[in-house]
């Protein structure tokens, strides 16, 4: 979806965002559009991310939830970008232009740098799953009872929903996916609140650390979910590179908590149903461009290569 323009022209919204936050208004920089329009800018003698969310793209309470999370992970010490708190106490904003309401969030920015979708180094990856299971622990703790979250069972309830008139060989694998995934043993009380969203796109990197960004989608399932996620669009790597740095991330992720599953088999399915809702979403939901660059089709494409030949982790 392309960004839309006035949510970053109209002088009103733009003095909006620095209303409260102590952000030099001079040094507001819009730097990304698509479902969040950011801005980067300078406050205090730091940097910070604003980001403006259509309520067409979300709602006030995903855009409370998600927000609350963060606030909470960074309060308990988790390595995330910290959310910053708005003079008047309130975790986000609310802006009302004569034709849409938009949610404002400011944070902190993370130190380091982003790598793409070619970064193979081990290292990196068990710096990810050091910080990703420090995320996992401090959510533990977290009341989501007040939010609507996205549920792992909402979520496969949608796949079979848009993926029933697919192709046989997408159907079958969402019959064998749903075999595996009935017999997955859940954790005692319930599923945790897992970040939901853990590409590359989403981790910065400074020395040997890493800082986990970008809380929009959290969702409640496995942790097992987010650990995929990462391996997911490895596809530069080959088998013995993947299987190499998905061990380094379990590895590093093990050191401060013990994961649900250890069969990289598990997570190859875990990826499987994130294809699975990605190809769903895309073939009924999208038009246009897609957001990784290819129109529906060759999109559609991609995603049904790794669906039926998932890409292997050990």
């Amino acid at each position: 979806m392309e960004a839309d323009p006035h949510a970053y022209e109209e002088v009103d919204l733009a003095l909006r965002l620095t209303a409260g936050w102590a952000i030099d208004p001079q040094s507001l920089v819009h730097v990304r559009g698509g479902s969040n329009n950011v801005f980067q800018a300078k406050r205090g003698g730091g940097d910070v991310f604003v980001k403006v969310t259509a309520a067409s793209m979300r709602t006030e309470s995903e855009v409370s939830g998600s927000s609350a999370f963060l606030r909470h992970l960074g309060d308990r010490g988790a390595p995330v970008s910290k959310l910053v708190i708005k003079s008047n106490g309130n975790r986000y904003d609310i802006f009302d232009s004569a034709e849409r309401t938009y949610y404002i969030t400011v944070t902190e920015t993370a130190p380091g740098t982003v790598k793409d979708k070619s970064c193979s180094d081990p290292d990196h990856f068990a710096a990810w799953g050091a910080a990703l299971a420090l995320l996992h622990n401090a959510a533990e703790d977290f009341d989501r009872s007040s939010f609507p979250y996205l549920a792992g069972d909402g979520e496969w309830l949608r796949i079979i929903d848009r993926c029933g008139d697919a192709e046989a060989a997408i159907r079958d694998r969402i019959d064998e996916i749903g075999i595996w995934r009935k017999a997955l043993v859940r954790p005692a009380g319930d599923l945790p609140l897992t970040h939901g969203d853990m590409n590359i796109g989403n981790v910065a990197y400074n020395g040997g650390a890493a800082t986990l960004i970008d809380f929009d989608e959290p969702m409640i399932t496995w942790n097992a979910a987010d650990i995929a996620r990462p391996f997911r669009e490895t596809w530069g790597q080959d088998d013995a590179q993947r299987a190499k740095t998905f061990k380094a991330f379990l590895g590093a992720y093990s050191q401060h908590r013990p994961p649900e599953l250890t069969d990289p088999r598990d997570y190859e399915n875990f990826n499987t149903l994130k294809n699975l809702e990605m190809y769903g979403w895309l073939s009924k939901e999208w038009t246009g461009d897609t957001f990784i660059g290819h129109n529906v089709e060759d999109g559609l494409k991609e995603l049904r290569g790794l669906i039926l030949a998932p890409l292997k982790l050990g």
